[in-house]
């Protein structure tokens, strides 16, 4: 059985972690996959409890745009990480290093040089910082980086030229769920993901503001900026925090939440798991009208593109979508058929199993 190591970026979790497990499952049915993650006994070494799993250590770099101490870092983590890796692929035998996380992109291309293993990169971001953009295009040149894989084609449409000839758009996958018998006259709204600025929320929380009283907003997710959480909760409706929670689907069901909004202002929204994992219910979803909401939208809903997605920033248009979805029964429901319908004939996990295997098997 040929092997496969899987080269982690990052310690805690988010959604590409999530979609680490998930590729990790689906190489897992043909191929003996082993990880090479960051730190040990920690959230990313739990997740993948099921693989070998083979430790570095890593200073992480900062969100967004790059400082000068990021530089710094990514010149101790390349070489630092660089010896810890070039020992492993020295002592164990891989047959393709799959980058699921491009801060290990430049230690995986220098320590690979003496050993001409084949490389897949999964890209899951878009670089706002220019210098670390076409850092991470030329290092993708390499010749033994065989394929990119995008989440989506906004975050392909970052790269060269040249790059985008060996690249396509593998969605992010997505199990089927049982479709929950939703309360339509719950007014419970959701919005999941970190309690940050760039996440949107202030655009909800206006909105919410203009809505009826018997409205309800349910806030799933970390409190990072508490200065940020105190503005607000200087807002007034009925609002419940729950932190960070294991298990948002089963929350959304037990609380009978009818509509997940995603009001994001940030560019680096390259695939939304808040609003296909809403779809796997059978919850509709309101979003921002850019980045990897819009492209969802318009590539499997086209039909419904005016009714599920707003204007950036746009409060007043977002309270008026959520009043319009919830006037209207017969297209709510519409909806909600609609989104279910996307995650099992499109998303679903076997249909990117079946499509990742393919591209692995074209290569190895």
């Amino acid at each position: 059985m040929k092997k496969i190591l899987v080269l982690e970026g990052r310690e805690g979790i988010g959604g590409g972690q999530i979609i680490t497990k998930r590729i990790c499952d689906a190489l897992s049915s043909e191929y003996d996959v082993s990880v090479f993650i960051p730190g040990e006994n920690n959230d990313i070494s739990r997740l993948l409890s099921g693989y070998q799993q083979y430790h570095y250590n890593l200073i992480p770099y900062a969100n967004g745009k790059k400082k000068m101490k990021d530089y710094y870092s990514l010149f101790y983590n390349t070489f630092h990480i660089y010896r810890v890796l070039h020992k492993l692929l020295k002592e164990m035998h891989f047959d393709l290093l799959y980058i699921q996380h491009q801060n290990i992109l430049p230690v995986c291309v220098l320590a690979d040089r003496n050993f001409g293993i084949k490389i897949i990169s999964h890209l899951h971001v878009i670089y706002i910082d220019k210098r670390a953009r076409d850092m991470i295009d030329y290092l993708l040149k390499n010749r033994q980086v065989k394929r990119v894989l995008g989440v989506s084609e906004y975050t392909l449409s970052q790269l060269s030229q040249s790059n985008l000839q060996k690249s396509s758009i593998l969605y992010n996958p997505i199990p089927v769920k049982e479709k929950v018998n939703i309360n339509y006259f719950s007014h419970r709204l959701a919005i999941i993901g970190d309690v940050v600025e760039y996440k949107g929320h202030r655009v909800l929380f206006k909105a919410m503001q203009s809505l009826p009283e018997d409205y309800e907003l349910h806030v799933i997710g970390n409190l990072v900026d508490e200065e940020f959480l105190k503005i607000l909760q200087s807002f007034s409706f009925k609002c419940i925090y729950t932190g960070m929670i294991s298990n948002v689907a089963d929350y959304l069901v037990e609380n009978q939440i009818s509509l997940v909004v995603i009001p994001s202002i940030s560019p680096f929204e390259t695939f939304s798991l808040s609003m296909t994992e809403s779809w796997a219910l059978g919850i509709p979803t309101l979003a921002t009208d850019g980045y990897g909401m819009k492209e969802l939208v318009e590539s499997f809903l086209s039909l419904y593109r005016d009714d599920m997605l707003f204007t950036r920033g746009n409060e007043v248009e977002l309270s008026e979508k959520i009043l319009s979805l919830y006037s209207n029964k017969q297209l709510y429901q519409e909806i909600s058929n609609a989104v279910y319908r996307v995650i099992k004939e499109v998303l679903d996990e076997r249909i990117f199993r079946e499509m990742l295997l393919k591209e692995i098997s074209s290569i190895v």
